[in-house]
């Protein structure tokens, strides 16, 4: 009987680029959801646009690097590290576009801060 030849150790190992790439991608992709909900409260959209723009960016750059070194070493990850990548690129644009489309609504429906019922600013 032969024995069968062994597989790499690099063939078995997860690229942890990747592996952040994707939790990186899916924290920008919550913060786009929850900047989505945060419309009706002014500033907010800013703040949680900013998030997770941080969030985006990061699951960009963690993506690129984590391709580069899956294709590299040949580590499994190369879905991942794709996911977060289209994910950090998504994010990066609704980012950019989610707060203005929610200061126009508030602009459009001529809202403000004095606007809201039990909002009392000193």
């Amino acid at each position: 009987m032969e024995n069968p030849t062994p597989i790499p150790r690099a063939l078995l190992r997860q690229n942890i680029y990747a592996l952040l790439a994707l939790v990186g991608g899916i924290l920008a992709f919550l913060g786009n959801c929850l900047t989505t909900l945060s419309i009706i409260v002014p500033g907010l959209p800013f703040l949680c646009g900013t998030i997770s723009g941080i969030f985006s960016l990061l699951a960009l750059a963690l993506g690129i690097t984590g391709l580069v070194q899956v294709k590299k070493s040949r580590e499994k990850g190369r879905g991942m590290a794709l996911a977060g990548l289209l994910l950090g690129i998504l994010g990066v644009i609704s980012a950019c576009v989610i707060p203005f489309v929610g200061t126009a609504l508030w602009a459009a429906l001529g809202m403000n801060i004095d606007n809201i019922p039990g909002l009392t600013i000193p």
